[in-house]
């Protein structure tokens, strides 16, 4: 399962592997993280928040931040400060970005792995 697993990170642009990772270490809802905005997280206490308006279970919650995601928030935030092509923080359009960025990696990955012999 590892090697599926490297696989799969190294064949994902550097935004959907963060995104994969992010997911993987927290167990988040990809629609939760999709609405996670940085004003949201707090790195002193290592935890971001979750509103009950975007949890399935409509209850508050605060995740643990690791050292892995602490990374990728970290790049996330200077990406967003510099160059722009992360996710911004505005409700525009950002939901179908990352839905048509993870379709495409996926379906990249699945050709990937296909043709390597990888069954899936």
């Amino acid at each position: 399962m590892l090697s599926v697993r490297n696989e799969l990170f190294a064949h994902a642009e550097p935004f959907m592997g963060d995104f994969i990772s992010a997911l993987l270490d927290t167990g988040c809802r990809q629609g939760e993280l999709r609405s996670l905005q940085f004003s949201q997280v707090r790195l002193k206490e290592n935890v971001f928040l979750l509103t009950a308006d975007k949890t399935k279970t409509r209850k508050a919650r605060a995740v643990p931040i690791t050292a892995r995601l602490r990374e990728v928030l970290q790049r996330r935030q200077t990406d967003r400060q510099t160059d722009r092509q992360a996710p911004t923080g505005r409700r525009s359009g950002r939901g179908a970005i990352l839905r048509r960025r993870w379709r495409h990696d996926r379906e990249r990955q699945v050709r990937h792995l296909r043709g390597a012999g990888g069954g899936v």
